[in-house]
C-alpha cells in the first residue's frame, strides 16, 4: 500500500510513503504477553492534508480487535 503525492509544479505523481514492515511492531500488554502486528492488517479509511502546516494525517482501521488510528506525518521535509 503506497501514500502518493501530487507535485503540482510538474504534474508528477510521487510515493510519499509506503505501508509496509516498519509498520509491522510487537506490543506487551499488562499480562506480560507479546502481540504481533503486522502491517497487512492496517486498512486505510481517509487521508488528510494540512497545507499551513505541511502535515499528512492517515485515518486507519489499526489491527484486529483495536480501534482506529490516526498516523501524522510532516511533509516539510
Amino acid at each position: 500500500m503506497r501514500i502518493r503525492k501530487f507535485i503540482s509544479f510538474n504534474g508528477m505523481v510521487e510515493t510519499f510513503k509506503t505501508i509496509n514492515q516498519e509498520f509491522s511492531w510487537n506490543y506487551k500488554d499488562a499480562d506480560g504477553k507479546t502481540k504481533q502486528y503486522d502491517n497487512k492488517d492496517l486498512t486505510p479509511l481517509k487521508l488528510a492534508y494540512n497545507p499551513g502546516r505541511s502535515e499528512l494525517y492517515l485515518a486507519a482501521r489499526g489491527f484486529p480487535g483495536h480501534s482506529t488510528v490516526t498516523l501524522h506525518y510532516d511533509t516539510s521535509a
